[in-house]
């Protein structure tokens, strides 16, 4: 998918989550603590008490037809009452940034379930997550935006951060650390059971210290995955650490697969512009790809940026060889942080840009 394929097509994905009939919305969230809405379908978010919970925002907004949004304020919420967050109607959940507003899954369920939902997820940090597939987020034959949020410690069989199944998603600025499967996809996992609507287009992410049996950090089945100016490094799998994509070989732009154990990718990607990888095992060999090259990148750091983004990045050291090499048809308009870029003659690869 080029450049302008991707943005018509998350534009697409905006206005067709937002028709439908009439909601209710918006809801605000007032109080971190769980508790079910009183009377779903009223059109009150109320959990009795007067006040406005998460899981009674997102149960009053799957009782309308058409999309509700829901502001989520700082704090941390955890899902004590055991089960997670289901979407199953149109909603969009924007917190204050994901070092603010936490949704903790307390390692006893999934935190966030869609099924056959469109839904927009911003600027919150979802952690603590524990189910088989998509300890953090799973969708279903669902649509997924997902932007300025991090993923931290989940654990599942397939998927620890994400998992999705026949699902369109547009990930920006998220970060994905040490979530775990004990089997396909540490971070990610994607799966399409037949030629489809299923596609993941993924700008300025970052994967660091994810683990699995195969792909760490991406696990792909027939799903076709843009990865555009994402840094993947340091996760670990048997095979494919970074990368391990089947039936349809990741497009990858200006993309860093770095410093993975057991191979940066288990089968070559479609290199398209201006890759870098540690090992070549990930097919970058384009003219201007840097394969078997070494990044210097430094650990993952807390890093402010303009708006409340994912700032746990993976910065480029001032000597990278992946500094002004990004190719400036297909590079992100901003980095993971917010910065626009190119910072100098030319946009960087990878998720950071340098100052």
């Amino acid at each position: 998918m080029n450049r302008l394929a991707a943005v018509l097509a998350a534009l697409a994905f905006v206005f067709a989550a937002h028709t439908g009939a009439a909601a209710a919305g918006p809801f605000l969230v007032n109080v971190t603590y769980d508790a079910v809405d009183a009377l779903p379908g009223d059109g009150s978010c109320d959990d009795g008490t007067g006040n406005c919970t998460l899981r009674a925002a997102v149960m009053e907004a799957n009782a309308w037809a058409g999309w509700d949004d829901i502001d989520v304020p700082g704090g941390v919420f955890q899902l004590t009452l055991g089960g997670g967050l289901d979407v199953h109607s149109g909603m969009g959940i924007s917190g204050k940034g994901p070092r603010r507003t936490i949704v903790d899954g307390l390692n006893l369920q999934r935190v966030f379930d869609l099924r056959s939902a469109s839904a927009s997820i911003s600027g919150v940090m979802i952690r603590g997550g524990r189910e088989k597939d998509g300890a953090g987020i799973r969708a279903e034959h669902s649509k997924l935006q997902l932007r300025w949020a991090d993923l931290w410690v989940d654990n599942a069989a397939y998927g620890g951060g994400i998992a999705a199944y026949d699902s369109a998603l547009v990930l920006s600025g998220v970060t994905f650390v040490d979530d775990t499967s004990t089997y396909l996809g540490g971070a990610m996992y994607l799966d399409a059971s037949s030629p489809g609507p299923a596609y993941a287009e993924l700008e300025n992410v970052t994967m660091h210290g994810n683990v699995s049996r195969r792909g760490g950090g991406i696990f792909a089945n027939d799903v076709p995955v843009e990865l555009r100016n994402d840094t993947i490094a340091n996760n670990n799998a048997a095979l494919g650490g970074g990368v391990y994509a089947l039936g349809v070989a990741p497009a990858a732009y200006n993309t860093i697969v770095a410093y993975n154990g057991g191979q940066d990718c288990a089968n070559p990607l479609a290199s398209v512009a201006n890759n870098e990888d540690t090992d070549a095992t990930c097919g970058f060999f384009g003219p201007n790809d840097l394969p078997a090259v070494d990044p210097f990148i430094a650990g993952l750091a807390y890093l402010g940026g303009p708006i409340p983004t994912p700032n746990f990045v993976r910065p480029l050291l001032p000597w990278s060889p992946a500094i002004d090499r990004g190719d400036p048809g297909t590079c992100a308009a901003v980095d993971e942080r917010g910065p626009p870029r190119p910072v100098g003659p030319a946009c960087d690869i990878g998720a950071y840009e340098a100052p």
